[in-house]
């Protein structure tokens, strides 16, 4: 896995079409080894494992999230993208990535957040605002979970 995670930083660092393609085949790759040497994708009640249309729609909702992560989201709203229910969408994704889809959206607007604080001379409510948190105190909260440390530390 741990080449596999190279392989996709050095296509990510590459600038050309076929470099995206190459990350992608290199994350299902990491994601098929890590269902069946780990064990991460379990079977259900009934013996049957997701379907790669449940595991297509994950990757649209997964999409979706990251390039609308400064919009106010929805389970709803992803559960559509994704052509599911909302519990069904809930589940299959927490099984598929290990974490809830509102803590993965919460992750992906912290990553946004550090690069926001690091690169721009913003005050931390324009950072917040910018990340798809309504307030300062959710924004706050959520960065010291993530991070360990406040916004304020972290700058």
């Amino acid at each position: 896995i741990r080449s596999l995670i190279k392989k996709i930083e050095t296509e990510l660092d590459n600038k050309d079409e076929e470099a995206k393609l190459f990350a992608k085949a290199f994350l299902l790759e990491i994601l098929a080894t890590a269902s069946r040497d780990f064990g991460y994708v379990k079977k259900n009640a009934k013996n049957e494992v997701f379907k790669s249309t449940g595991i297509a729609g994950i990757e649209k909702s997964i999409d979706y999230i990251n390039k609308n992560l400064s919009q106010p989201l929805s389970l709803d709203e992803l559960a559509a993208v994704a052509k599911m229910s909302r519990t069904y969408f809930c589940t299959v994704f927490k099984k598929l990535n290990g974490i809830s889809p509102w803590d993965y959206i919460t992750i992906k607007r912290i990553e946004k957040s550090i690069g926001l604080i690091k690169n721009e001379d913003m005050s931390m409510l324009e950072v917040a605002c910018a990340c798809g948190f309504n307030n300062s105190t959710n924004f706050n909260r959520s960065f010291k979970k993530v991070t360990g440390k406040t916004p304020g530390e972290y700058r």
